[in-house]
């Protein structure tokens, strides 16, 4: 049996540690996504699956709930910055990345390391060369096994991909129909339905334009489509430095929207385009980190009601307007990662966004309250859980289903899983 394989009798256990160190019977410092001995080693390591039980009362495992889909010695690079409230100023670099050698967009690119941007534990660029447990370098045929290793699981990762049981499928497909879900219904889980009620930027409105006509395009007006979208977006990056927090917002989702038509629809001019701006659009959000006005701490919530800060916000309009800024961030962010894996750049800059607490509110009627009465009168009544990042811990043993939305219920899958999400709306009385 080879040294990462996963003995049987622990796939249902409260083993902690990694199957590798406890078949070597070496101490684990059970570091997510790959311990220190396994990443010293270069080896696999790969956490025992635990049932539904296990893992609702200790936490989830990204890894472990996924293992079929773990490539072998793939750990993400970092940064040393430390946790700060907000991202510093002047942060934002551009991408490296040549899109002359880039290939077509197919399902070989999705890497599952997107699926552990929530663990926010990474190494140096600099640990990423490979070593042997005596710190030289590799053998050369050692890292042509280890190459082999990743191709023999990229045919796996296709099927994930296109399998709709998985979570990368719903990830994609999730962020592929936010222009439709924009065109449709005039707003997205990210952008309140009344957050441009009085006023709407040109931004938006071109945008909006663009996202109903991609929405209904067809073979006959397909050139035309593109030729409106392209205009659009030269439009909008040609428009001076936004003056106002909505304009700033406004720009951000606009060029987010565009950003996922371009890269997703297939189109090799399109996706072209969509590489080039990917700095940009990461730059706009650090430009929104600016304003946004970050919630308290999860810790620093009332254990029982889970409640933020006792004050309600100064207006229902400032609220919704400070919470789609938050949302935004985060699904962009998000959205910017999946990206840097696609494109198997894997540029710090992508990741160490997750470095920052991300903090967003978990509450379907504040969200969808339909006006000032209503959500002060939810306010008052109901707890407002707080998540950052990525961390439904805390959510997933105290919360309950109603406070799931469209926007939680994706993170809630990159989270723990598809199946794992479904079973836990399941055991709350709610459908997924």
């Amino acid at each position: 049996m080879a040294e990462g394989s996963a003995p049987e009798s622990t796939s249902t256990s409260r083993q902690k540690s990694c199957n590798t160190c406890v078949k070597a019977k070496r101490g684990c410092d059970k570091r997510h996504p790959i311990c220190s001995r396994c990443e010293e080693k270069r080896i696999s390591c790969i956490y025992a699956k635990r049932t539904y039980n296990e893992a609702f009362q200790s936490g989830f495992d990204l890894n472990s709930i996924e293992s079929d889909l773990y490539w072998a010695g793939s750990t993400a690079p970092s940064s040393s910055v430390n946790f700060v409230d907000e991202i510093p100023p002047g942060s934002a670099t551009s991408a490296r990345l040549d899109t002359t050698h880039l290939p077509p967009l197919d399902a070989s690119f999705i890497n599952p390391l997107f699926l552990t941007f929530a663990e926010n534990r990474f190494t140096s660029a600099g640990d990423m060369q490979p070593s042997n447990s005596a710190g030289g370098q590799l053998s050369r045929q050692q890292e042509k096994e280890q190459a082999l290793s990743m191709f023999d699981y990229a045919q796996m990762a296709d099927l994930c991909v296109y399998d709709p049981n998985t979570k990368v499928h719903f990830i994609v497909q999730t962020l592929k129909g936010y222009p439709c879900t924009f065109a449709k219904d005039s707003h997205t889980p990210w952008m309140h339905r009344y957050l441009y009620k009085d006023q709407m930027p040109s931004s938006i409105r071109s945008c909006f334009t663009v996202s109903a006509l991609y929405t209904n395009m067809t073979s006959s007006n397909k050139t035309s489509v593109f030729r409106v979208l392209c205009q659009s977006m030269n439009e909008l990056k040609q428009q001076p430095l936004s003056n106002t927090p909505q304009e700033k917002l406004a720009k951000a989702q606009a060029l987010f929207l565009y950003q996922i038509i371009c890269l997703f629809d297939g189109d090799p001019t399109l996706r072209s385009n969509a590489d080039r701006d990917m700095p940009l659009l990461q730059g706009w959000l650090h430009e929104l980190c600016k304003i946004r006005e970050n919630l308290e701490s999860p810790e620093s919530l009332n254990s029982v009601d889970m409640r933020g800060d006792p004050n309600p916000p100064r207006s229902w309009e400032w609220w919704m307007f400070t919470e789609s800024v938050r949302r935004t961030i985060v699904i962009a962010y998000a959205f910017l990662g999946l990206w840097s894996i696609m494109c198997k750049d894997y540029d710090a800059t992508f990741f160490d966004v997750w470095k920052y607490p991300h903090r967003w509110t978990i509450s379907r009627p504040l969200w969808e309250a339909p006006s000032s009465f209503d959500f002060f009168l939810i306010w008052r009544n109901k707890a407002y859980p707080i998540i950052e990042n990525f961390d439904f811990e805390s959510f997933l043993k105290t919360g309950i289903s109603d406070d799931v939305d469209d926007f939680s219920k994706v993170l809630m899958v990159t989270y723990m899983g598809l199946d794992e999400t479904k079973l836990w709306l399941m055991d709350k009385n709610a459908v997924f």
